[in-house]
């Protein structure tokens, strides 16, 4: 974890010193920590982290060619991310598989994203293309063994039979409406998302609506510090409590089903076994103010195979525009 994080903060200083410096209004740092932990449990999706950078000189990165955007869009951001979640079945107390129960898995990406809005039109694209490793190479194990070990907990056993190593990629795009937005405290905003790739392969629908004192949602990326701004309305501090309900479409889901490329695995969910219809919602409440945000979610997840059932977990995000 520590190798990671200073491999993290090596990339960003290298951007820095190769793009050169940009105008404070350009930059922007976020840091999620999502764990069931929150919930009082300690199963299915257990653990996640997620950095992301953004940039404008990252701009001239030529992948950036490959991604969708907004054609005529007021606004643009360019940025990285990495991403590292982790897996495990329903005990993490015994040193055996658990038949019918969720396998253990990890996954670490690192992207390169573009998030582009149109405040005229009332909507937003971002696109995302990330590599990385599914399996032991993906250091999910090692993750929640150091929580564990930092949390005096017990250490989990089970790891051993793991989805092999195998080849990661993810291209996905997110589209975003305005569907609603009759007054200053409410509003509601649809979304399609899709994914593609050798960890996951689905569609989902769903809808953003928020409740409270906020900027407009096309406007920025969530901090009223943007020069788009005319001062009469620009409100220094956003507080709001969203609700983020969709249903996903699931072709294809790696952490069940093991690799696309090296079938190795020990233990997989069978695809037919697989649930293709999954719901997932959050309930969040975020405070900004002016270049600060701070949200905390919690996530209610469908039963993701047959013989699974339901997950819950919170998620703590800090982030700061500068």
């Amino acid at each position: 974890m520590k190798k990671l994080f200073l491999l993290y903060l090596f990339l960003l200083l290298l951007i820095n010193s190769t793009f050169g410096q940009e105008t404070a209004s350009g930059r922007y740092l976020s840091f999620t920590y999502e764990n069931d932990f929150f919930t009082d449990t300690d199963e299915y999706y257990t653990q996640g982290i997620r950095w992301q950078y953004l940039h404008p000189k990252l701009e001239k990165f030529f992948l950036n060619k490959v991604l969708f955007a907004l054609p005529g869009a007021t606004l643009n951001y360019y940025g990285i991310s990495f991403v590292r979640d982790g897996f495990t079945p329903t005990s993490i107390r015994h040193n055996t598989i658990f038949y019918g129960d969720r396998p253990f898995a990890g996954y670490t990406f690192a992207g390169f994203l573009h998030i582009s809005k149109d405040d005229i039109k009332k909507k937003s694209m971002s696109c995302e293309l990330a590599i990385g490793m599914i399996g032991p190479a993906s250091g999910a194990d090692v993750a929640q063994h150091d929580i564990h070990r930092w949390l005096h907990n017990i250490q989990p056993l089970g790891w051993q039979y793991q989805i092999r190593n195998d080849f990661a990629m993810k291209y996905e795009v997110t589209y975003e409406k305005d569907l609603l937005n009759t007054c200053n405290w409410f509003d509601v905003i649809g979304f399609v998302n899709a994914r593609a790739g050798t960890i996951y392969d689905d569609f989902s629908v769903g809808v953003l609506i928020r409740i409270g004192l906020f900027n407009s949602y096309f406007k920025d990326i969530g901090y009223g510090n943007t020069p788009t701004y005319n001062e009469a309305v620009y409100k220094k501090h956003q507080l709001y409590f969203y609700v983020k309900p969709k249903e996903e479409i699931v072709s294809y889901n790696a952490t069940l089903e093991g690799g696309m490329i090296n079938r190795s695995s020990v233990y997989t969910i069978p695809a037919d076994q697989v649930e293709r219809m999954v719901y997932e919602v959050y309930y969040g409440l975020t405070y900004n103010c002016k270049a600060f945000t701070v949200s905390y979610s919690y996530a209610l997840l469908g039963k993701e195979f047959k013989t699974g059932d339901k997950h819950a977990w919170g998620s703590i995000n800090l982030g700061i525009y500068f």
